[in-house]
């Protein structure tokens, strides 16, 4: 394995941590007059996010239920891991 590798691994994680610490003590990204306590920053802050997934205006795939073929999606990438990793 390189040397190289784990110090630049390293100085991402010293340059990463405290940025995100920052951003999260200050607030900053948060949609104004939204307050969800610690689940801020997911996606189910958004108003009518439901509308992505379940709205007339959702990516068509055949199917009222997408939900259904994300969760398929996810169970096929996992079974290739770990037929790949088996490897």
């Amino acid at each position: 394995m390189n040397s190289w590798l784990p110090k630049i691994s390293l100085l991402a994680l010293i340059i990463i941590l405290p940025i995100s610490f920052y951003i999260m003590y200050n607030g900053i990204g948060l949609i104004e007059g939204l307050d969800f306590g610690p689940g801020n920053y997911y996606y189910t802050d958004i108003p009518g996010w439901e509308n992505i997934f379940f709205g007339k205006n959702n990516a068509r795939i055949g199917t009222d239920h997408p939900l259904l073929f994300f969760t398929l999606f996810f169970g096929w990438g996992f079974i290739c891991y770990k037929f790949l990793s088996w490897l």
